[in-house]
């Protein structure tokens, strides 16, 4: 975060905690595709590259990721990874299923999901919305 700014959002989601039927998938690939690369290219090495690619790819489900929203924008932190987007760079909010899409796009644009944002699971999704909203919509009133 920046100095001096006040967090009025923040939680953290982790996916793999919560069990149920995806951690069964996610357990089930993450033995039987680096078993079949093992089979395929008959090298333990290439099993290893296999498994270390899968965990990368699929971070956001196995490591917990943490949001949180201050006077400035919002901060997405997994691991060793952060991300902040600043609301003056936003333009446009939208509701998903999973949670709320930031982008820096006032209209759809096939860069929505390389420069935008998904904010999964906000605990209170409507003040967050609302909050996010707020920041973003006066400077499209101003420039008339």
């Amino acid at each position: 975060m920046a100095h001096g700014s006040f967090v009025i959002f923040d939680w953290t989601v982790h996916p793999l905690s919560r069990g149920g039927f995806r951690r069964v998938i996610f357990v089930i690939t993450m033995i039987v595709i680096p078993l079949g690369v093992l089979e395929v290219f008959q090298h333990f090495a290439w099993a290893v590259f296999a498994t270390l690619f899968l965990l990368g790819t699929l971070s956001a489900y196995w490591l917990p990721t943490r949001y949180a929203i201050d006077d400035e924008g919002i901060w997405v932190q997994r691991w060793f990874w952060k991300k902040r987007k600043l609301f003056r760079d936003l333009k446009r909010v939208e509701r998903d299923p999973n949670g709320l899409f930031v982008s820096p796009f006032a209209s759809r644009s096939r860069l929505d999901g390389h420069r935008g944002l998904l904010l999964m699971e906000p605990p209170e999704r409507d003040d967050v919305e609302k909050y996010i909203r707020e920041r973003i919509e006066p400077r499209e009133e101003v420039s008339s």
